[in-house]
């Protein structure tokens, strides 16, 4: 089983036997730009040209974390799986 905590935008990937998987969350402008996006909300265009496009919105600073991504039961991985960030 694999547990993680993870802040800001590093990602986590899971290659098994299928696709390669991103299995955390981005803390980041983009990905709720891109979001966004997806909703028909905003265009592409406009995402990319956002000026706060490059912002996290969580890291570690010493103070208190504003979000986290954390999975209790985890996630199940086999011998030969692959993680890497």
């Amino acid at each position: 089983m694999l547990r993680w905590i993870s802040v800001g935008d590093s990602s986590l990937f899971h290659l098994a036997s299928g696709p390669l998987l991103k299995i955390n969350a981005d803390h980041s402008m983009a990905a709720q730009l891109a979001a966004l996006v997806r909703k028909g909300e905003i265009t592409a265009e406009q995402a990319g040209k956002d000026p706060s496009r490059h912002m996290l919105l969580s890291a570690l600073t010493g103070e208190h974390i504003a979000r986290t991504d954390f999975k209790p039961k985890g996630v199940p991985i086999e011998l030969g799986d692959i993680i890497t960030p």
